[in-house]
């Protein structure tokens, strides 16, 4: 379609955003051939020249082993530079590797800090891997009060697990005063976000060809 063909122009004529553009429309098959391979040769020429969002695409095609060879280090390589650029994906992708030694060396405090990096631009699950932390001790001192405040933030975007933890943190008074009216409220908004799960579940069951396992 048109779009293509200006992604294509913009891309052969070595602009960043649209070399990323055209990696995605081949990487989710939308207006473009589905095409990992493409996908990953678009990204890699985006990210050469230093755009974010690639480096943090490319990692995780990486990551998977899609249209490239699987290579954790070359993963945590390129997330290492699109964290620095400050892409909060990346930031997140790299607090998980060096909180489970995948193409780094184990450090949690570092993964705390590209933790706090991601949540403060709102990435829901960098907060909630920095309230995980902060609450049980690990790669800081362990800080209630603040580990509760991160949950709310992961809560409050819409994180099920974050919601949990408030609840439990409402009815405990961990980091904060104790109140069964929140922790009722989280509990039941909690379970909405299940119920609304499941019922998604069903849908898609039913639209499933009989016999074909699901993905």
């Amino acid at each position: 379609g048109g779009a293509r063909a200006w992604y294509l122009r913009a891309a052969e004529s070595g602009h960043a955003g649209a070399q990323n553009n055209l990696g995605a429309m081949h990487f989710d098959g939308r207006g473009a051939l589905k095409d990992f391979i493409a996908a990953a040769q678009w990204y890699r020429f985006a990210a050469d020249l230093g755009h974010p969002v690639a480096q943090t695409n490319l990692a995780l095609m990486h990551g998977e082993g899609l249209g490239v060879p699987q290579d954790l280090a070359e993963m945590a390589s390129l997330l290492q530079k699109a964290a620095e650029a400050g892409e909060p994906r990346a930031q997140a992708h790299l607090g998980r590797l060096y909180l489970d030694g995948e193409g780094v060396a184990q450090n949690a405090a570092e993964a705390l800090k590209w933790f706090r990096a991601a949540a403060a631009q709102d990435n829901e699950g960098a907060a909630l891997f920095l309230a995980i932390m902060l609450q049980k001790g690990i790669g800081a001192p362990r800080d209630l009060e603040a580990a509760t405040a991160w949950f709310r933030r992961a809560a409050e975007r819409g994180n099920r697990i974050a919601m949990l933890e408030l609840a439990k943190a409402y009815e405990l008074g961990l980091g904060v005063n104790a109140d069964p009216a929140q922790a009722k409220g989280w509990l039941e908004r909690a379970k909405q976000k299940t119920d609304a799960a499941e019922k998604t579940d069903a849908r898609s069951n039913q639209r499933a060809a009989p016999g074909r396992p699901r993905p």
